[in-house]
């Protein structure tokens, strides 16, 4: 019996999932798109012949916001300190197991901040550990008023360039959308997640780092982030779904008379 090779059943199944996409894709009166990434992505596999296109990335409400800014940890003990908002699960997924990236980087004397249960990383040196925020106090605000104490929250997944899904590409995980509640810079590896890339690029909110000793380097540089801390912080009324709603609504009546978007 022949064995099909795993890859190219992946491939296979890649496909099969573009042609029954690109059926629906192209009936759609309306695609929108959460990054400019995505749009061109799209684009490029599935070339739409019809139907419109906009960007409107996923927006939280003003609800879920910081009500006021907490004291830095660093101004006490002079060392950075980072959030984490990704699972720690560790063990239920290998592309969430970031125990050995974490690691590495409070070899640098960087403080990571992460919810329980941290599988794996209890009791490590520069490694801390809090109670998760169920679904009602974050929507008072509450994780995002927590995270105002860190220098930066730090998005990352068990993945390197070159060897990612496309998803990663083109998408703005919870994870950074979070980060933008809190009103503070946004930290990560380079060349992964494209889109927050782009994003962070254009608000000058945060920066992507190539390698753990250029992460370090950056966050004890305290005039370097500076700008990334005051730009978040004045940036953040922009990411509100309050914000945006007007725009969003008026590309959705305008396609509903039959006028142009």
């Amino acid at each position: 019996m022949r064995i099909i090779p795993k890859h190219y059943l992946r491939w296979l199944l890649y496909k099969s999932d573009n042609i029954a996409y690109r059926s629906v894709i192209n009936r759609l009166s309306l695609r929108i798109h959460s990054s400019s990434t995505m749009r061109k992505y799209i684009k490029k596999i599935f070339h739409p012949s019809s139907g419109k296109d906009i960007i409107f990335m996923e927006y939280f409400s003003e609800n879920y916001f910081f009500k006021k800014r907490l004291p830095l940890l660093s101004s006490q003990d002079k060392e950075p300190h980072l959030i984490f908002l990704g699972s720690t699960d560790f063990f239920s997924d290998p592309v969430i197991d970031v125990r050995l990236q974490l690691l590495e980087i409070t070899k640098r004397r960087i403080h990571v901040h992460l919810r329980k249960p941290a599988l794996g990383l209890v009791n490590v040196p520069y490694i801390h550990i809090f109670e998760g925020f169920d679904s009602f106090s974050t929507f008072q605000g509450e994780l995002s008023t927590f995270m105002t104490q860190f220098d930066a929250c730090l998005v990352l997944y068990n993945i390197y360039p070159g060897v990612l899904p496309y998803r990663f590409h083109n998408t703005l995980p919870s994870r950074f959308l979070f980060a933008l509640t809190s009103g503070i810079p946004i930290v990560m590896p380079k060349d992964i997640f494209t889109a927050c890339e782009e994003l962070i690029s254009h608000y000058d909110i945060g920066f992507a780092y190539r390698t753990d000793d250029e992460l370090s380097k950056y966050l004890y540089d305290e005039c370097f982030m500076s700008k990334f801390r005051e730009n978040a912080f004045n940036c953040s009324p922009k990411f509100t779904y309050e914000n945006n709603w007007e725009r969003l609504n008026y590309f959705l009546n305008n396609l509903s008379s039959g006028k142009d978007c």
